[in-house]
Parts: C-alpha cells; sequence; structure tokens
C-alpha cells in the first residue's frame, strides 16, 4: 500500500493527522469525565461542576494563548527565526519569573540556540521550508 501525495502537499498532511487525533482524545477525555461524573455520586453534585482546579494559574494559560496567537501573527513579517527566538524568549519567562542573571542568560541562550539549530538543520542543511 502506497500514499500519494504530491511533494507541494507534504505540509498540509502533519496538520490534518494531529488535528483529527486531538479531535478524537478530547472526544475520549470528555467520555471519561462524563463517566466519572456519574461514578462519583451525589457529594460531587452538592459542589458543582468546576473546569478548573482551585488555584489554577490563569496569567499562564491566558499569556501561553497570547504567545502562541503572537507567534504565529509574527510568523511572516520576522520569519522563522526570529519570531521563534521571540516565541521561546516569551514562553520561558512565563512559566519560569525570575530575575536571576544566571537563570535568564540559560533562558536566553536556549531561546537563541533551539530555533538556530533547527533552522540550520531543517532549512539550510535538508532544505526543507520552515514558515
Amino acid at each position: 500500500m502506497t500514499l500519494d501525495i504530491d511533494f507541494n502537499d507534504y505540509h498540509l498532511v502533519f496538520p490534518i493527522a494531529i488535528g483529527t487525533l486531538l479531535a478524537v482524545l478530547l472526544v475520549a477525555i470528555g467520555i471519561k469525565a462524563i463517566i466519572a461524573r456519574f461514578r462519583e455520586g451525589s457529594d460531587k453534585e452538592r459542589q458543582g461542576f468546576r473546569f478548573f482546579d482551585r488555584g489554577f494559574d490563569w496569567k499562564k494559560l491566558f499569556g501561553s494563548l497570547v504567545c502562541m496567537v503572537l507567534y504565529v501573527l509574527l510568523l511572516t513579517p520576522l520569519g522563522f527565526l526570529a519570531a521563534s527566538i521571540l516565541f521561546i524568549l516569551a514562553i520561558s519567562m512565563i512559566y519560569n519569573p525570575t530575575s536571576n542573571k544566571r537563570v535568564l542568560a540559560g533562558i536566553t541562550a536556549n531561546a537563541i540556540c533551539t530555533p538556530l539549530v533547527i533552522w540550520l538543520v531543517f532549512g539550510r542543511l535538508l532544505d526543507i521550508t520552515l514558515p
């Protein structure tokens, strides 16, 4: 069995496959949550439904969402390398806010080196088009 896909359409396969997988997992998680809710009994019903646990960190959730949206919006004007460096730097600061100079140096080195290596290997060595 072979899968004949035009070279120009290869980039469409992965997002569709991942989207389908995520949709199936979302349905499975929903079914599991519904079954667990019915099994737990009346004590949970008195407490009410909570989507997030108490003490949930809203800053990390919405900060991550904002960073992802900005990353997608900045890919075209800045290119893969610059947008990825800014994205990794912002996400790292959201999840590990610090003023320690040594930690900031590590975060900055990671934010620069990781996209640079990906860009060199995939974009230059393997000649794969990056966004």
